[in-house]
């Protein structure tokens, strides 16, 4: 058996899981004033936040973009679901700059 047979057996991943779902509160993560953003060709939206009930960390999932699509600069090419999702980001943003 390999090394990582043994290390990465599906008890072990299942225990380092949990241990970090409750270390960092899992999909109930206590945070403000964070915007997750995920695009759907993002193969990490699957791990990521694509949605939320805490209104103050929102989550903005936007279709047809890949990872960190939202972070480069605006583009001619740019879908108009990624536009929207820059001024969503930006509505945030301007709202809680002012904020103690």
């Amino acid at each position: 058996m390999r090394y990582a047979d043994r290390k990465f057996v599906e008890t072990f991943v299942d225990e380092v899981a949990a241990w970090t779902n409750n270390a960092y509160g899992a999909l109930n993560i206590p945070t403000s004033r964070v915007v997750y953003v995920h695009g759907s060709i993002d193969p990490w939206h699957a791990l990521g936040m694509t949605t939320t009930e805490n209104n103050d960390s929102p989550a903005i999932f936007i279709k047809g973009t890949a990872h960190c699509a939202n972070m480069y600069p605006a583009s001619d090419d740019d879908i108009a679901n990624l536009i929207e999702a820059r001024l969503e980001v930006q509505q945030y943003l301007d709202a809680w700059i002012d904020l103690p």
